[in-house]
This record gives C-alpha cells, sequence and structure tokens, in this order.
C-alpha cells in the first residue's frame, strides 16, 4: 500500500507491505512499475475509444500497423518508468526533507522513498506525464464517445446483420437490438461506463495537485491519490465482464 506526500519541492512515498521486507529501493521500484502502467492505462483507454471510431469510417489496419501504434503508445510510459528510476535519493535525504516540511510527521514504521527535488528531469517528466495528459484524454474519450454513438444512430439502417452484430461485440455498446431491420440504440451504458473511468484518474490528480502546489495538505489527500489512480484499471476490465455478451 503506497501513500503519497508532497514536502515542497520533495515528493515522499510510504510504503507498507511486502516491499519493505526488502528496503527503499524495492518499494521506489514497486512504486515506478505502477505509475507506469496507471499512466499507459488511461493511453490504452484513449486508443480504444479512437480506434472504436475509426473501424466504422475505415477498414480494420493490418496486425503489424496494431503493433507499431501498440509500441508508439506505450513508448512514453515505459520512458516514464525507466527515467524515474534515477530519481530516487537516499532515504536519509528524504527523511530530513519530510520533517524540514512536517516536523510533526510520524512514520509508524513505514518504509520511506522518494525524491528531494521533483524539478529534475526524471521526477518532473514522469510527473508531467502523469497530470497534464489527463484533461484533454479525457475530452478527447468524450467526443469520440459523441462521436461513435451519432455514426451508429445514422449508419444502422444500411448495416448488415452481420455488421451489426460485430460492432455490437466491438463497441461494447449494450441492449443494441435488431427489430425489423433496423439497429436501434436503447442505451449507450457501456460506452458511458468507460468514459467516466478517467473521472477517477483525474481526482486523484487534482489532489495530488493539491497538495504539491502547497494548497491544502491533509493525511486523507495522501490515500486518495492513490485510491482513485487504481480505479482506473480496476473498472477498465469490468466493462468487459459486464456489458460484452456472446452472440
Amino acid at each position: 500500500m503506497f501513500s503519497l506526500i508532497p514536502a515542497g519541492w520533495a515528493l515522499v512515498y510510504f510504503s507498507n507491505g511486502v516491499c519493505g521486507l526488502f528496503g527503499p529501493r524495492a518499494c521506489y521500484i514497486g512504486y515506478s512499475l505502477m505509475l507506469h502502467f496507471l499512466s499507459h492505462s488511461l493511453w490504452s483507454l484513449l486508443v480504444s475509444f479512437v480506434y472504436r471510431l475509426y473501424i466504422l469510417h475505415k477498414p480494420p489496419p493490418r496486425t503489424r500497423s496494431l503493433f507499431l501504434i501498440m509500441f508508439v503508445v506505450y513508448s512514453p510510459s515505459l520512458f516514464q518508468c525507466i527515467s524515474f528510476l534515477e530519481a530516487q535519493d537516499s532515504q536519509e535525504e528524504v527523511e530530513e526533507a519530510l520533517f524540514r516540511e512536517f516536523p510533526s510527521y510520524e512514520l509508524n514504521g513505514a518504509t520511506l522513498s522518494g525524491t528531494v527535488d521533483i524539478r529534475s528531469f526524471s521526477a518532473l517528466f514522469t510527473i508531467l506525464h502523469m497530470t497534464l495528459p489527463v484533461t484533454p484524454i479525457y475530452i478527447t474519450i468524450l467526443i469520440n464517445r459523441g462521436k461513435i454513438i451519432q455514426k451508429l444512430k445514422n449508419s444502422a439502417a444500411h448495416m448488415g446483420i452481420r455488421t451489426k452484430t460485430m460492432h455490437k461485440q466491438l463497441l461494447t455498446v449494450c441492449k443494441l437490438k435488431v427489430l425489423s431491420g433496423v439497429f436501434r440504440r436503447d442505451t449507450s451504458q457501456a460506452l458511458t461506463y468507460q468514459a467516466v473511468i478517467p473521472t477517477f484518474f483525474w481526482i486523484g490528480v487534482m489532489s495530488y495537485a493539491t497538495g504539491q502546489l502547497g494548497i491544502y495538505n491533509h493525511e486523507a489527500l495522501e490515500y486518495v491519490v492513490f485510491s482513485c489512480l487504481m480505479l482506473n484499471p480496476v473498472l477498465s476490465p469490468l466493462a468487459t465482464l459486464v456489458f460484452v455478451r456472446a452472440l
């Protein structure tokens, strides 16, 4: 379990769990891996919406093109993971930075790791990559959602049964029924569900920014950040389990 404490220009990570048995370095590596998976989950959600809209207008791209797109999309998160490993400072420096900002803080046996100065490139790139894209990605997802639903409504009457079935599976739009040869949209719960997921990521980012900018610091915010961020990869697979139906 992680909690995050912005302390001036420092960023301190509290780790409670198995990683503490292996020391701060193990916890920090685990933290870096977790962050890069979280950032990639957000990009992956965006790609899924873009792809869904794309195939409504053009034929699916070739397998080679898909692998290339996947690699390009993953590259920033991979670079983040590798570069962020260099941002770790010694536990003594991290403790000093923490207690300088919050003298009354109690460690309670937690393992500390972190970065003394987030203005270093490796730390700053990770922070910017985790925070700045959230809002434009969320807006793009909402725009694509609207276009997908509108395109299905406009094109339903011209689709064959097989095409309708394919899009029902691929677009995971629930309760799209074929009645008298017409593809009728009763609801778009699945697309709405997936479009709402980045909201939790955004709340986590805002909670972090509130502490890092010195607007307000509270113990609850330290746990809200990761609690919200973790909901993104947890909720995404549920869309498949809940909304995809075997035809």
